[in-house]
């Protein structure tokens, strides 16, 4: 259209984008050719992390179960630097397909296994939490 003799503003208006666009597609043209407008990129951000280190980090999360920051470390071991966040880091992960989870005790665990104390006296049970009794109390 430019060889035809349009200006970019009578171009960007027939085709409905952009001023920006038409002058992005002129630069790409006389950079690379045809071969320029065709390929390219698609659009969007590029990814902060490399291929091969979203590869580690889908290994080290599919071998063990490690916190995010561990992932993170075994990532940098072996690559260097991290150029993202951990967020970031977790959102690769999950569009991999993979989640991470912390090691921990659920809550009823951590109350069966620290907290609680079962006293059993004449058949009837309470339940003791730090000093806190609940339940039914053992008749006097």
């Amino acid at each position: 259209m430019l060889a035809r003799g349009l200006k970019p503003r009578q171009i960007a208006a027939e085709i409905g984008c952009s001023l920006r666009v038409i002058y992005d597609w002129v630069y790409v043209w006389h950079d690379s050719g045809i071969a320029g407008l065709l390929g390219g990129h698609a659009g969007g951000r590029y990814p902060a992390m490399t291929s091969d280190m979203i590869a580690t980090a889908v290994n080290v999360a599919s071998a063990e179960s490690l916190t995010l920051a561990r992932i993170a470390q075994k990532v940098e071991d072996k690559h260097g630097p991290l150029p993202c966040t951990l967020e970031t880091l977790a959102n690769t992960l999950k569009r991999q397909g993979l989640t991470y989870k912390r090691a921990r005790l659920s809550l009823k665990s951590m109350v069966t296994l620290f907290f609680a104390t079962l006293i059993f006296d004449n058949g009837l049970a309470c339940l003791n939490l730090s000093g806190v009794t609940v339940g039914k109390k053992p008749a006097p």
